[in-house]
């Protein structure tokens, strides 16, 4: 995802960040059992946010990353992509 950003600082920063943020999550989803019930979490609302910065989608991509704070722990994020045709892309 950091890539189809195509943002230099952004990838030198999650090449020394994501190892960091990788262990803090493992060790959050241990403490809290997130994933012991439900080992998808999150995944479709990835998969939204994944989508909406191919397709250059800023408006989609705030609307996932605003709800997924708030429902990580009370189920799935209920953020439904606006699809837009190639010529509508950012550079």
């Amino acid at each position: 995802m950091v890539a189809a950003a195509r943002n230099p600082v952004l990838t030198d920063l999650s090449t020394e960040f994501v190892p960091v943020l990788r262990k803090g999550l493992v060790d959050l989803h241990a403490l809290t059992g997130l994933r012991a019930r439900e080992p998808d979490t999150a995944h479709e609302a990835h998969e939204v946010l994944i989508r909406a910065v191919e397709d250059g989608d800023p408006e989609t991509a705030a609307a996932v990353l605003t709800a997924e704070p708030e429902d990580a722990f009370g189920g799935r994020c209920q953020v439904v992509p606006r699809r837009r045709d190639a010529s509508s892309r950012l550079p």
